[in-house]
């Protein structure tokens, strides 16, 4: 009964024939028809989004002093991209993340007594690494 059901309901599909009556009228009309492509996908890699005068122009900028999430602003590119650019390319990063030793060693000298400022000033770092660790 349930196998009856379902073809008396999706066997007179009016709207649907009417429809697929129309695009074959349409192919019989025009049947020479120009293929419509779907646009080039952006590639990922950034080796195959920029030329090598573009990886220069990055390390180049960040050489100036140039923030380097400006410098991601600029090329249109992350912020990783950018960071991941200047470490293949040998630069030293101005502000290296703080090492999981660099977090004990200003925990103990926080917990020792010594205030934010002076756990900076012994660590060489700046005011926000040192909050965070």
């Amino acid at each position: 009964m349930l196998f009856v059901e379902v073809l008396k309901r999706y066997s007179n599909q009016t709207p649907l024939l009417t429809q697929l009556g129309r695009v074959r009228e349409s192919l019989a009309a025009d049947p020479v028809r120009e293929l419509v492509t779907a646009p080039a996908c952006r590639p990922h890699k950034l080796e195959d989004r920029l030329d090598s005068s573009v990886f220069t122009r990055i390390v180049a900028e960040y050489n100036t002093g140039t923030p380097s999430q400006r410098v991601a602003d600029m090329f249109k590119v992350s912020k990783p991209a950018v960071l991941k650019i200047l470490r293949e390319a040998g630069v030293e990063l101005r502000w290296p993340r703080i090492t999981s030793d660099e977090i004990r060693q200003a925990a103990q000298l926080y917990e020792s007594g010594l205030s934010l400022a002076d756990v900076g000033k012994r660590l060489n770092r700046e005011a926000s690494t040192r909050r965070e660790a």
